[in-house]
């Protein structure tokens, strides 16, 4: 019974859109297959637009990490089987991918984020362990979920003469970004982003 219980309910991706609140990061917008149950999970600029891309199937002129990553393993003969997002602590979500090779499966820790950007692009199902989707909070039933433009988005931005970065010179703003990066710090590496669009750099 326990088992029945907590067995695994797929999810779809719906949409990636812009943080509804100031200086906020980037949503996926997930749905539950069964009830149509819709949520999100705050993600990064770079995993928001990884995954956009993939949604609307574009191709990047060189591969992203991603894209690098899914050619590795189809060279070495391995499978992406599917996504499972696994537990939720102090408000993060975790994840583990689930990869065949040779014979055997192997279980990756991962970064939601860029679980669902692998598993967008390779199609693979993505689960959720039903005990846990109980805890997730549904969007309201009114939510618009069509598919925007990240960086339109980023460009009507109403506070970004209000940001941190507003004083920096353009040298100064992309060691910052890159700081940023290395530090995962991708909600404010989100913020220098959109100073950057400003200036058309």
């Amino acid at each position: 019974m326990g088992a029945m219980s907590d067995r695994k309910i797929e999810l779809k991706i719906l949409n990636v859109s812009k943080g509804r609140f100031p200086n906020s990061a980037f949503n996926v917008i997930l749905e539950e297959l069964e009830n149509k149950k819709t949520f999100e999970i705050i993600i990064g600029f770079f995993e928001a637009n990884a995954i956009a891309i993939a949604l609307e199937n574009q191709t990047s002129q060189r591969p992203m990490t991603h894209d690098l990553l899914l050619n590795v393993i189809d060279e070495l003969k391995g499978e992406v089987v599917e996504v499972i997002i696994k537990r939720l602590h102090e408000g993060v979500f975790y994840s583990i991918i689930l990869l065949e090779h040779n014979g055997y499966v192997h279980e990756i820790d991962s970064r939601t984020s860029d679980a669902l950007a692998i598993a967008i692009r390779v199609g693979c199902p993505i689960y959720m362990n039903k005990s846990l989707l109980a805890q997730v909070i549904p969007l309201s039933s009114n939510i618009d979920t069509i598919k925007i433009n990240i960086e339109v988005a980023l460009n009507n931005n109403d506070d970004t003469n209000e940001n941190d970065f507003y004083g920096m010179d353009n040298t100064e703003l992309k060691d910052k970004l890159a700081q940023l990066l290395e530090d995962e710090d991708y909600e404010k590496a989100a913020q220098a982003r959109d100073e950057m669009i400003r200036r058309g750099l």
